[in-house]
């Protein structure tokens, strides 16, 4: 535990922003034992696994911040089921499935996030959303750690009610089906492709927009000419458009500057609004 921490290395858009403590956890009980501590005081927390899909602005200074990238990463197998501590990424999760001859994730595994927050967002790529393969989940709740299946959330594209819940992710079952491993690893190696091509490399978030109904963030993004503007070290993407990259050191607020624009372009021009996948914080 530290006050005042730097929070630039703890999310991929590498922004400088603070919090009022930083808590990184071991291992499940030193995490269970830590939300119960602070639920008891009342005092505000936020978890986060790899930081990938946030941006730290304002509400962080006034938190804590309880990382969970350093608890212990376990997994095991019961027949085609896997299970997965929240801190495991979804590329060990692939490395792991693909291994036991198991395929489901390796559509996923380029998201660089942690099995727990991709299951509460219901992160999703290439036509698979990570609920597809979702057996039951453990979770922290008022103190108490209980076990839920996927029929006991809202669930829908990019979207859960795990944060509205209170719900705290701590490890998880998946069921996959058999494949080779060759014919895995060629899926996998097609996203590969697609993502170098497509999609730019350095400091970001992946995907700002959701996609809105019957239309693509970033072609609307693109159509309004918004591909290269920048504020400061941030700057919308001249390879796909629905990514904003910080350069070197970008604030918060050139991103969210950035974030305004594109949503002010789209709905003057096509009347349409684009919803954040990032999240704010």
């Amino acid at each position: 535990m530290s006050a005042k921490v730097s929070l630039k290395n703890y999310s991929t858009y590498g922004v400088e922003n603070y919090c009022r403590q930083l808590y990184l956890p071991k291992n499940n009980s030193e995490f269970i034992s830590l939300l119960r501590n602070l639920d008891l005081k009342k005092e505000r927390y936020k978890v986060i696994g790899n930081g990938s899909n946030i941006l730290f602005h304002t509400k962080c200074k006034k938190s804590s911040i309880i990382c969970t990238r350093d608890i212990k990463k376990q997994k095991s197998r019961n027949g085609d089921i896997l299970t997965f501590s929240a801190s495991n990424t979804l590329c060990s999760a692939y490395l792991y499935a693909k291994s036991n001859e198991l395929s489901g994730f390796e559509k996923l595994a380029l998201i660089p996030g942690t099995i727990g927050g991709a299951i509460a967002v219901n992160a999703s790529a290439f036509g698979i959303q990570i609920f597809d393969l979702l057996h039951s989940v453990q979770v922290y709740h008022n103190g108490e750690v209980i076990t839920l299946t996927k029929k006991d959330f809202e669930y829908g594209y990019r979207f859960t009610n795990i944060k509205e819940k209170g719900y705290i992710i701590l490890s998880a079952k998946f069921l996959l089906k058999h494949d080779k491993i060759s014919e895995i690893e060629k899926r996998y190696k097609e996203c590969l492709s697609f993502r170098r091509t497509e999609q730019p490399l350095g400091r970001c978030a992946g995907s700002v927009f959701k996609n809105p109904p019957a239309h693509y963030a970033g072609k609307l993004i693109e159509s309004c000419k918004l591909k290269g503007v920048n504020y400061n070290d941030a700057f919308i993407s001249t390879k796909h458009a629905n990514f904003i990259v910080n350069r070197s050191n970008a604030k918060s607020s050139d991103i969210l500057k950035l974030i305004k624009l594109c949503k002010h372009k789209v709905y003057k021009q096509y009347k349409i609004k684009l919803e954040p996948e990032v999240e704010i914080f």
